[in-house]
Formats: C-alpha cells, sequence, structure tokens
C-alpha cells in the first residue's frame, strides 16, 4: 500500500511502472517485473459515465475479465478467453489499483472485499495500491490484507535539482521546435538557463519553497510561475494553486501567441466558470462530467457573469477552456475531467464560499474526500466568513454522536488553522483545542503511526499551544508521540514546546528527541533538547551539524552522509565514546584520504559505503541481507590499518590495502561490496579474520589463488538477478569453513552448484530463498540433508 501526498506523483509513478513493464525496461530491483503483465485500475473509473451507464456498475469495480474494459487500455483484438485470469494464476500479473481514496465511503467495504476476494482467489496475485494519507486513516490496517505500507517521500534536494532541470529542459525542446527566428530561439533558450539556476537558488535559500516544492506537482507548478512571474513566488500553497489556474486561464494563449478564443471573459469569469462545474462535480462525488451535463450547468448560472457572456454558447465555453487551459482533460469522448483531482478540489471550494456555503462544507468535515475542498475554502474567506465557517463546525459537531465521525470532524476543522488568512483568536483556540482532545483520547488507545500523527500535525503550531495545558511528560509513551507531533509541526514552536519536557526525564525519551533533530535546522533544537544526552545513533548530513551536537553524551553509532574531514570526525568519535562509524558512498570522493581516522580509538566497527550495516548483523539476519539492496560504489581513496576495528565493511579497496592489511590486526568479520569484492585475493593479510560476507551484482567466483583456513563463517549475498556463482574453490580457500550462507533474491533465475562442498565434512549449508525442489539448486541431493537447511 503506497501513500502519498496530493501531487506527490502516486499515480504518475503508477503509469510510469506500467509502461516500463510493458516495454520491459525496468531495471535494479525492479527488474523481475518485466516478465509481468500490469493492469492499471483506476478507481476513479467506478465513477465514470461510461462505467455508470451499465446497470448496477455504478461505484462497482471491475471483475478480471472487464479489467481491459474498465482502463479503456486494451487495443487492437480482445484477449484469448480466460487469458486475464491465466496471467493472475500464474503469478504473471501485476495489479496497480490507483486512488483508494477517491473512493465514496458508501462503497468502500465493497471495494475492499473486492482486493479480498482477488487475493483468495488469486493467492500468487502481487498488487500496489496507492491514496492519500488522511483519506485511508480509517481503512482496515494494510498488514491484515497482507499488504506493506509504505510512503511517497517527499522530494530531496538532489531530486528537486533533477526536477527543475528536467523541466527547463523540456521547455528548451519546446522552444526549439516553435517557429522562432534564430535569434529569438537562442535568446529564450539562453534565458530558461537563467531561470532555472535562479530558481534553484531561490528555492535553496527559502524554507517556505523548498516546503512548498516537495512534490513532483507543485515543483513543476513553481518553475512555471517562475518564468512568467521571476522571483515574485508564492509562499503557500493554496496561493500557489490561485496563482497557477489564473495562470492556466489567461496567460498561456498569450505567451504561445495564438489568438484568444474568449476575448470577452477575463480570468474571473474563466474561474467562476470552471468553479460551478468543480462545485457539482464535488457535491456529488463525481470525477467525470458528461458534455451535455458540463453544458447545461454553464448555462444555469451564465447570466450571472454579466451581458457579455452571452457572447458565447455554452458549448464554445467549454471547447475553449478545454482547448487552451490545461485543466481540462478528456478521458473520452463524451466526457470531461479536471486534469488533476486538486484543480478541482480548489475550484470546488471557490464556487462554494462564493455561495457562502459554509453548513454544507462544514457538514462534509468527517468525508476524508472532502480535506482540501474544505481547507482550501477556508483560505479564501475573510474574517467575517471565517466566522461563520467556524460556527457551522461547531454546529455540526454538538449534532454528531457517533465518535469517530466526531474526530474525523474535529481533525478536519483543525487542518484548515493554518490556511485562514484571517481568524479570529477565540474561533482560532476552539478548532485547536478540538483537535487537541481527539489526540489525547486516541494517545490513550494507541499505538499512534506517522500517518494518523501527521493528521493532528495538519493543524500546526497552535495544536500545540492546546496541547500543553493536558500533558503529562512522566507519560513515556505520550511524551513519544509528542516529540514525533513537534517534528512534524516543525519551527520555533515546536523547539519551545518540547523544552517544556524535564530535563530528568529527557534522557528515558532520548532516542525519539533525536529521531527529531534533522527537522530542525540550525543549532537551537540540538542546543535546547539534546545537551548531554547519550543516544545510540545520531545522522549527519550536514557539515555543520557536527558542531551542533557536540554537547551531546556518548553516542554508540555515528552515521556520514555528507563529507567532513576525517580528523573532525575520529575528533567527534573519540569525544562521544563512538563505537560504530559508518561513511556513506557519498562521502567517499574519488582520491579522498582518511588518514585522519586513525585518530579514532573507540571505535570497533567501521563501514566505508555498503549497506551501512555491522558485518555481524547481516550474518546473523538473513532476512535484512536478503532485502537491502546498495549502489556500487567505483571510487579511489586511503584508509589507514585500525587495530582496535573488529567488524569492517568496504564498497571498494582502498588504494593502499596492500600496506596497510597487517595492520587490521583485530578484525574478524570482514564485508565486501560492490568492486571490493574484486580484492577477495588480498584477504590473506587477515590472520584474526573469521567471518566473511560478500555482496556482488554481476558474477563471482572465489579466487584459487586465496587460502585462509580462519574463515569459519561465509555469506554469499546475491545482489542481483543475473547474478552467477561458483562456488568450485571454496573447499580450497576455506578448509576450516563451518557455515557457507547463500543468500538469493526470489526473481534470480541463475543456477547455483553445491557438489564440491561435501568434501567439507563440517560445513552447515544454508540456502536462503531458495526451496528443496527449487530446480536452481545442483548437487544438494549428495550433501548431507542433516547439514543442509532450506530458507
Amino acid at each position: 500500500m503506497l501513500r502519498g501526498d496530493p501531487g506527490a506523483g502516486k499515480s504518475t509513478l503508477l503509469e510510469w511502472l506500467a509502461v516500463s513493464m510493458a516495454r520491459r525496461s525496468c531495471q535494479g530491483p525492479l527488474e523481475s517485473f518485466n516478465h509481468r503483465v500490469p493492469f492499471l485500475l483506476r478507481l476513479r473509473d467506478m465513477y465514470a459515465p461510461r462505467w455508470k451507464q451499465v446497470e448496477g456498475l455504478d461505484g462497482v469495480p471491475p471483475e478480471p475479465e472487464r479489467f481491459l474494459d474498465f482502463n479503456r487500455m486494451a487495443v487492437g483484438s480482445a484477449p484469448p478467453d480466460g487469458w486475464i485470469r491465466r496471467m493472475l494464476d500464474q503469478e504473471r500479473a501485476l495489479l496497480l489499483v490507483d486512488g483508494l481514496d477517491e473512493v465514496l465511503e458508501a462503497h468502500r467495504d465493497g471495494v475492499i472485499d473486492w482486493i479480498s476476494q482477488l487475493l483468495r482467489d488469486h493467492p500468487q496475485l502481487h498488487i500496489i495500491v496507492t491514496g492519500r494519507p488522511e483519506a485511508l486513516r480509517d481503512w482496515p490496517p494494510p498488514q491484515r490484507l497482507g499488504f506493506a505500507e509504505i510512503k511517497l517521500l517527499e522530494l530531496n534536494g538532489e531530486q528537486r535539482a533533477e526536477l527543475i532541470h528536467k523541466w527547463h529542459e523540456a521547455a528548451a525542446l519546446g522552444v526549439r521546435s516553435a517557429r522562432f527566428g534564430d535569434e529569438e530561439r537562442e535568446r529564450r533558450i539562453s534565458r530558461l538557463t537563467d531561470l532555472e539556476t535562479a530558481l534553484t537558488r531561490h528555492i535553496d535559500d527559502s524554507e517556505d519553497l523548498s516546503a512548498l516544492a516537495a512534490t513532483p506537482l507543485l515543483c513543476a507548478v513553481l518553475c512555471k510561475l517562475h518564468e512568467v512571474h521571476g522571483a515574485r513566488l508564492p509562499r503557500f500553497r493554496q496561493e500557489l494553486y490561485a496563482r497557477t489556474i489564473n495562470m492556466m486561464l489567461g496567460l498561456r494563449d498569450e505567451e504561445r501567441e495564438v489568438p484568444d478564443l474568449l476575448p470577452h471573459l477575463d480570468v474571473d469569469q474563466r474561474r467562476a466558470i470552471l468553479s460551478w462545474i468543480a462545485g457539482y462535480l464535488t457535491t456529488e462525488g463525481e470525477r467525470e462530467i458528461t458534455l451535455q451535463r458540463f453544458d447545461e450547468k454553464v448555462r444555469e448560472r451564465l447570466r450571472s457573469l454579466g451581458r457579455d457572456a452571452d457572447t458565447y454558447t455554452a458549448e464554445e465555453i467549454r471547447e475553449a477552456l478545454r482547448r487552451r487551459s490545461g485543466l481540462l482533460v478528456a478521458p473520452s469522448e463524451d466526457s470531461l475531467r479536471f486534469s488533476h483531482r486538486t484543480f478541482q478540489d480548489y475550484l470546488a471550494a471557490t464556487d462554494m464560499v462564493a455561495q457562502r456555503a459554509f453548513g454544507q462544507l462544514a457538514g462534509h468535515a468527517g468525508d476524508e474526500t472532502w480535506g482540501d475542498v474544505l481547507r482550501f475554502a477556508m483560505s479564501q474567506c475573510n474574517l467575517a466568513d471565517t466566522g461563520e465557517f467556524v460556527t457551522q463546525f461547531r454546529r455540526k459537531l454538538r449534532l454528531v454522536t457517533d465518535r469517530k465521525l466526531r474526530a474525523r470532524m474535529r481533525l478536519a476543522a483543525g487542518s484548515c488553522i493554518p490556511y485562514a488568512v484571517q481568524m479570529a483568536e477565540e474561533d482560532r483556540r476552539a478548532l485547536a483545542s478540538g483537535a487537541a482532545k481527539t489526540f489525547f483520547s486516541a494517545a490513550k488507545k494507541g499505538p499512534l503511526g506517522g500517518s494518523h500523527l501527521s493528521q493532528y500535525a495538519a493543524a500546526g503550531p497552535d495544536l500545540l499551544s492546546a496541547l500543553e495545558r493536558g500533558i503529562e511528560w512522566e507519560h513515556s509513551e505520550l511524551c513519544a508521540y509528542l516529540i514525533r507531533l513537534a517534528g512534524m509541526v516543525g519551527g520555533p514552536e515546536a523547539v519551545r514546546f518540547l523544552a517544556r519536557i524535564p530535563r530528568e526525564l529527557r534522557q528515558g525519551l532520548a532516542e525519539s528527541l533525536i529521531s527529531e533533530w534533522d527537522r530542525f535546522p540550525g543549532a537551537e533544537y540540538p542546543t535546547e533538547l539534546l545537551t548531554g544526552l547519550n543516544v545510540s545513533r545520531v545522522v549527519i548530513a550536514f557539515t555543520e551539524q557536527l558542531d551542533h551536537v557536540r554537547a551531546l553524551g556518548r553516542v554508540d553509532t555515528l552515521q556520514m552522509t555528507t563529507q567532513a574531514p576525517a580528523t573532525a570526525v575520529a575528533a567527534f568519535a573519540n569525544d562521544h565514546s563512538v563505537r560504530v562509524l559508518s561513511l556513506s558512498n557519498e562521502v567517499l570522493q574519488e582520491g579522498s584520504s582518511l588518514a585522519g581516522l586513525s585518530a579514532a580509538h573507540t571505535m570497533s566497527a567501521l563501514s566505508l559505503g555498503g549497506p551501512g550495516i555491522r558485518v555481524s548483523s547481516l550474518i546473523e539476519n538473513t532476512l535484512l541481507a536478503r532485502i537491502w539492496f546498495w549502489r556500487s560504489c567505483d571510487v579511489r581513496f586511503t584508509a589507514p590499518a585500525l587495530p582496535g576495528v573488529i567488524d569492517l565493511s568496504l564498497i571498494a579497496m582502498p588504494d593502499d590495502w596492500a600496506e596497510q592489511a597487517a595492520g587490521w590486526t583485530g578484525l574478524t568479520h570482514l564485508g565486501l561490496f560492490g568492486r571490493a569484492v574484486q580484492g577477495m585475493d588480498r584477504l590473506g593479510d587477515l590472520p584474526a579474520l573469521t567471518h566473511l560476507v560478500v555482496g556482488w551484482e554481476s558474477a563471482y567466483s572465489t579466487p584459487r589463488s586465496l587460502a585462509h583456513p580462519g574463515v569459519t563463517h561465509m555469506s554469499v549475498i546475491c545482489a542481483s538477478e543475473s547474478w552467477e556463482l561458483d562456488l568450485t574453490h571454496v573447499p580450497i580457500v576455506f578448509p576450516s569453513l563451518t557455515e557457507l550462507v547463500v543468500n538469493t533474491r526470489l526473481d534470480s533465475r541463475q543456477p547455483v552448484d553445491v557438489t564440491n562442498l561435501g568434501s567439507l565434512t563440517q560445513l552447515h549449508l544454508r540456502l536462503v530463498g531458495f526451496t528443496p525442489d527449487d530446480g536452481r539448486v545442483r548437487g544438494a541431493d549428495a550433501f548431507p540433508k542433516d547439514r543442509l537447511s532450506w530458507e
């Protein structure tokens, strides 16, 4: 189950995956998908006019025989009878179900039953489903249905910069194909290059813009607004949508230098027309509208726009908006829908505020599909409207007796607070207090996961103020929830809120406090909250963070994901008694020297690239090794010998390994990943070595030139579908081996020959990811059964 915020790219991800599978172009961990057939089902199509025309199918998901008809992706001749069910039964299908949050409340149980029945009928079927977090809060836990729950993450700085670059690159392609003179074409392309640089810097320097650009949709919208308006960019999500809609309605034709099809209708009038359609669709619980109904809705209210509006027929208005605005798309010949659901939500809110339909809005506070509509409506209210809106919220709440519905309504009302341009202090306290009551009630019942807490965090700093009055800091589980909640809210208000935790209780909450540190840039959070605390792990993503957390007590594990002087890292490790140091691939720059680490005297485990997990942990936990993926790193660096280190992971062999190897006198556990595997023949100088882990993406063969009688345990991790494994020389190279683990991916098709291993009379062979009747394993019949296990 894939959860993601609006505009995070959930639908686009499924569409990309379907196309990639059809092209057989999936790579890396997704490579096995190339052998499957994708079936993309958008649940909003349950309400499409063409589907509803069939009696009894309104709000009903399709049976397998109708998958292709439902998603309108079938071309050419129909498939053979029973073909789809055969794909489902033979583990060759991947069902991509998009938009659980777009299912109306009356149909939700039916959709859950539909998914459950599919899994019962086809136990081998794999399904990916998507939805917005807030709308899935009250669905059955994914684990109950057999799903793993994951979240589509926000863009990080690197991904955001890449999206901005690709957007401007695509815009430049459009300029090159347009009918401009050479001089004008070059001028526009040069301007796009300058705009890209300026926008990237502008977003990096602005906390508000960085938060806005966290989803692909909003980041792309910012690119367009920046192209049109320059540095005058919006700070808030609602303002971003307002300006985007205005831009799409008023500037696209001017920019493309094409005639305006509706010259007598200004942007405000065009927006009003689309708001009527959006309001109708939202009220009816629809996503598509027939052309006939569209025209009817326009005719009903066209005269309200003034006499000039009569210049055009409803059909002319509809076609002009469809062809030129980019806000409407045609899923079929006789229907239209908004190009993104959020545009419909914003415009529906516009219509309802214009009609002052606050009672209707408040009445839908318990309906998750109306969440954005409520928030966008609040953003368009003046002070008087806000007061009426809050009054309606409170009136509707008094009429509700169902506790779950009341809790949902309070959360929805609270999430509107940050969107209000103006709100009386009394109204603000009332909404925040309602959300706080719901939080305390939910926290007592527990547990509260991230998706639940994010709903409370939507109320912003006002919720923290309301919570202060009822906190029992001695309640450790409640405090852990509050710390995570404050981290989601962020900002100086959250730091001040957490600073109220009594100092004598902070050590017991140290792990919770350190886990939220990365949400607070600067030195205020660690100075106020982390001073003197002993913690298990610290992740350093920016060099200056090493200075920010010097006030910490003991740190068991230090994970570096950014470059820093090796001497500074060693000094921190010594000052804080660091036992485990992990340097990510990004830290190992070409030609870098880690000589400064020789000053670190407290470390017992070191990871230079690779999984970032102790070798001993990978050996003990075969499942962990099986699901972990790493990127190879072809980099040259030097590293000193550290006699006190007993556990070492390498993503590449240091250039000076031959000179330094003898100095690793305490090393008992070694992990070689990626290109470091090519240095296997240089392990003879490690006399204390007993445990070895090898992970590589292609062909691997134990080097015959190596002989190490001290190695007793070895684990081989097959890291790709095309892995090739040759174990012929293992008995010669490791004559004292007592355990060998061969850990393969489920989708690997490569054979493993264990015939020669029988000569190792003390060897126990563990085959992870294989079954006794697995055709990939050769020679297992000759291996003593009491020394062979399948896992």
